[in-house]
């Protein structure tokens, strides 16, 4: 028997006094377990938060977070989600989409190769060679 079930019936002083309890001690117990068990629940949550967050390689936003919840067999909605990774400072990275930047497949006319390969010239500025490295054009004389 507990004196929260019976608190609606029964004066809560007379039920104190039957279970040999202090009102005070009453009180104050029955504002606790329930704050330290939100409190430890809470917890549990963030971690799991976190957990997931990285076993997904912090790409998850809260809509696909709520779902991995719901995979774990966990209740917490999109925007419970959303609270708990803006507590957590959890933000989503997404990684950058693959641009092709080489067309292969092309009709154009190939450049003839002239100096195939060799590079060692008789003269300075006899040979002029470029190359295209990461979207810039280096120029280069054949004076070496």
């Amino acid at each position: 028997m507990d004196i929260r079930e019976q608190q609606k019936t029964f004066p809560v002083t007379a039920l104190c006094k039957v279970m040999r309890v202090s009102t005070s001690a009453f009180y104050a117990w029955s504002k606790t377990p329930e704050e330290t068990d939100k409190k430890a629940q809470q917890k549990q949550l963030e971690a799991k938060a976190i957990q997931l967050f990285a076993e997904n390689k912090q790409v998850y936003g809260s809509r696909r977070l709520s779902e991995a919840f719901a995979k774990e067999d966990i209740q917490v909605g999109r925007f419970k989600a959303r609270r708990l990774m803006t507590k957590l400072g959890l933000k989503p990275r997404y990684p950058k989409r693959f641009k092709v930047t080489t067309n292969s497949d092309h009709k154009d006319a190939i450049a003839p190769n002239h100096l195939n390969r060799q590079f060692d010239v008789a003269a300075p500025n006899k040979v002029w060679t470029t190359d295209m490295t990461a979207g810039r054009l280096v120029l280069c004389c054949g004076c070496y």
